[in-house]
């Protein structure tokens, strides 16, 4: 089969590149449609770069010529995700009559703009891989779903976990303390009245006033949501302010950010890798905002909220300190997604039509 495997930004790229290395090996045709990022080109996978704001130009270029020239067709393309690059692109993908398979339908983030575009992007797609088996009701009872189409495998990003060996702490600007904290707050696409970040970031500077040297702050910069820049100047701030104990970084290899979220003790902030991929790295998470309500939780999940919200974090992570690592299961699944995808893509791909 010719597939043509589209990534929209860091927040869907770990997993669906692994995808496209399986469907390759599996001896399909497989292009990489993407922005091109510090974070992708290491192992150059990204065929044909998408500037940013031309998704829906650059799918309906691409899909439209090389691949989509009558004597090569696409047959199929895989996607991920709930993100507005990722809706442009699956809307070209509809208008130009190519199936779509979609990774993560029937998600629920009741705090975030992402809900309409993922149910949107479900409603354009032929095939669907559910994270888990929650989704897989909500896309038959509630959106109406033919069962036949909806395959629950997992998250593909926890298949890197799985078989990613334990290495050294990445080179990062700043060497492990006693207790590493990782920073990861993206904007709020749906507007809050609570200044959720200032709470963070008032506890972490109760923290380090509390611990010093014993503990080190790792801050991920935001995605590209409305709002980042803002967002990102006060984390970068936070971190200007107290250099000898934190350090911001931007896009990271996937790799590298499980070896980070290994050797962290806890994770603050509202971002869905402290939902999907942290507890199978042992990493407890401080969920703040409501940008991931909805989804379900591991028991390494603390939602922290209401008054007091600093105080709350505070303790939390103290009481995260005292706790050895999370060993329990993750709803994500169990590290055998791509396994499963690159599977049903081969028994069902080819008989797939567009919707």
């Amino acid at each position: 089969m010719k597939i043509a495997v589209i990534t929209g930004s860091r927040a869907d790229w770990s997993g669906l590149d692994l995808c496209a290395e399986a469907l390759k090996a599996a001896g399909h045709s497989v292009r990489v449609l993407g922005p091109i990022t510090s974070q992708m080109t290491d192992d150059s996978l990204v065929d044909v770069a998408i500037a940013s704001g031309e998704a829906f130009d650059c799918v309906w270029r691409e899909l439209h010529g090389p691949l989509g020239h009558p004597d090569a067709p696409t047959d199929l393309v895989l996607l991920a995700g709930d993100r507005y690059e990722i809706l442009a692109a699956a809307f070209a993908c509809y208008m130009l009559r190519i199936p779509i398979a979609h990774i993560g339908g029937g998600d629920v983030t009741y705090g975030s703009a992402d809900d309409a575009m993922r149910n949107a992007i479900t409603a354009l797609s032929s095939l669907h891989f559910v994270t888990h088996h929650g989704a897989l009701d909500r896309l038959v009872n509630r959106l109406g779903v033919p069962g036949d189409r909806i395959h629950w495998t997992g998250s593909p990003a926890l298949d890197r976990i799985r078989a990613l060996p334990p290495a050294a702490f990445p080179p990062i600007g700043k060497l492990p303390a006693r207790f590493n904290v990782l920073l990861a707050y993206h904007p709020d696409t749906i507007p809050q009245s609570e200044d959720h970040l200032g709470e963070i970031l008032h506890a972490c500077i109760d923290l380090s006033e509390t611990w010093g040297d014993a503990i080190g702050f790792y801050i991920s910069n935001p995605n590209a949501d409305a709002g980042h820049l803002k967002v990102s100047q006060r984390l970068n701030l936070f971190a200007n302010e107290r250099s000898n104990n934190a350090t911001v970084f931007g896009d990271m290899q996937p790799d590298a950010f499980v070896q980070l979220m290994r050797h962290c003790n806890v994770m603050i902030g509202n971002s869905s890798a402290g939902i999907y991929e942290a507890p199978s790295c042992g990493l407890w998470t401080i969920n703040v905002s409501p940008r991931q309500t909805g989804r379900p939780r591991a028991e390494s999940v603390i939602d922290v909220g209401g008054r007091r919200e600093r105080d709350q974090i505070v303790m939390a992570v103290e009481l995260c300190f005292k706790r050895p690592r999370f060993r329990g299961p993750n709803p994500f699944g169990d590290g055998h997604a791509v396994e499963k995808i690159v599977g049903i893509i081969g028994v069902m791909g080819g008989k797939l039509a567009p919707i």
